[in-house]
């Protein structure tokens, strides 16, 4: 098959930070392992075709010519976001066009992000699946992002985007059960995320650098509140005082906080005379984040809304035991006690008293290991065989469609 993924960020581009990046890499470098042609359309900042792994991918530069700055100034630059997604959108949209000319697409493939493959779902007669990444109005209250008009036209484009296609999937029934109560849209598959360690050699110089020889609880990922980074923070006092050999690790982004200043300045705060035990570092690589990973005494990832995430299929996958949330999507992976715990959403004295609770057991690494053998159902020749699947029944149905009926 030739598969396009048509996307808003992708494993080639500096600026990547979140897990949908790592998603499409997995998913199109073991597609060309299969046989299957692949090619990536991904946002950028420069216009070109690279080959990445086997993966063909275009980068695509949206440009912004004298319409689009006249638009921008006659809203006052209030929407300046949708502006720029809309003008990726239909970028994208060209450049998926151009590849169709060149040699057939079977499939498109696209997340919900920003309504990256409206136009492209709009204008051409290609199957077009898209995955939910999120529900982006839950998304922006729990982030405590500012919703102006800008973020509600925003979650208005990707409603349409998900009311116009015919097939969606979600890596979580979660995400299927909010679309359906929030939007009304009932045409939801769920597929799941597949894990696999994609780097062949392991990096251990920022383990060994900033957490050689300390035991810590580890939360990595982009420091948002809906991901439950303050609810960490308010525990940490009770935990630190508690636990006087205990670090506290945060690996990745800083954001601004709706506490006023950055989130990293927030967690200091919340630490008070024990910030002396907590320990930061900017996202990095893969590579050099595994090892910070499997020697973490415990995973914390106390999200307030979620999708299945990488962190959770990743920490598991690498043997560790996770602490995450009921009701954002960890409990259709975690079994309480067996598995990995769970604590109520949004609560940070039961998570100190979880972890207080957890951090001594004898039976970690048993824990552990039962969660490595769980994600064994994240393996790539389920999980992308799964999507495989999927792309083959959606290109037969649309071929079936296509054909005249007999008279």
């Amino acid at each position: 098959m030739k598969v396009c993924i048509l996307t808003t960020e992708f494993v080639t581009e500096h600026y990547f930070s979140g897990g949908l990046a790592q998603h499409f890499f997995r998913i199109a470098r073991w597609l060309v392992e299969q046989g299957h042609k692949v090619s990536v359309i991904t946002m950028s900042d420069k216009d070109e075709k690279i080959d990445f792994e086997g993966i063909e991918v275009y980068r695509v530069s949206p440009g912004e010519g004298l319409f689009l700055r006249l638009a921008k100034i006659v809203t006052l630059n209030r929407i300046v976001g949708i502006i720029d997604s809309i003008n990726y959108s239909y970028s994208a949209y060209k450049k998926l066009k151009a590849i169709n000319k060149k040699e057939s697409i079977d499939i498109v493939h696209a997340p919900n992000t920003h309504a990256c493959g409206y136009f492209a779902l709009k204008m051409l007669k290609i199957p077009h699946i898209v995955i939910v990444s999120c529900y982006r109005p839950f998304w922006n209250e729990l982030a405590g992002v500012r919703r102006g008009i800008d973020r509600y036209f925003d979650e208005c484009i990707e409603k349409f985007y998900y009311r116009s296609a015919k097939y969606i999937y979600a890596p979580s029934f979660n995400l299927k059960r909010i679309l359906a109560r929030e939007i009304g849209v009932q045409n939801v598959d769920v597929i799941r995320t597949p894990f696999y360690l994609e780097v062949p050699e392991l990096d251990d110089s920022v383990y060994t650098e900033k957490f050689d020889s300390k035991d810590y609880i580890l939360f990595y990922g982009r420091l948002q509140t809906h991901k439950g980074v303050h609810i960490i923070a308010r525990a940490l006092p009770d935990l630190l005082s508690g636990l006087p050999e205990m670090y506290a690790g945060f690996v990745g982004s800083d954001v601004s906080s709706k506490f006023g200043g950055s989130m990293k300045k927030y967690i200091l705060k919340q630490a008070g005379k024990y910030s002396g035990r907590v320990i930061f570092h900017d996202a990095v690589r893969h590579d050099k984040l595994y090892p910070i990973i499997k020697k973490a005494r415990l995973v914390v990832l106390p999200s307030l809304i979620d999708n299945l995430p990488n962190t959770l299929l990743e920490a598991m996958g690498l043997g560790k035991v996770v602490i995450g949330t009921t009701g954002a999507s960890f409990d259709e992976v975690i079994e309480d006690g067996k598995t990995g715990f769970l604590v109520p959403i949004g609560d940070p004295k039961a998570l100190e008293q979880k972890i207080k609770n957890v951090w001594n057991r004898e039976d970690l690494d048993k824990i552990g290991s039962a969660a490595s053998e769980k994600i064994r159902e994240f393996a790539p020749e389920r999980t992308v065989g799964d999507l495989i699947d999927y792309y083959k029944k959606i290109s037969r149905k649309e071929k079936s469609s296509d054909r005249p009926q007999d008279s």
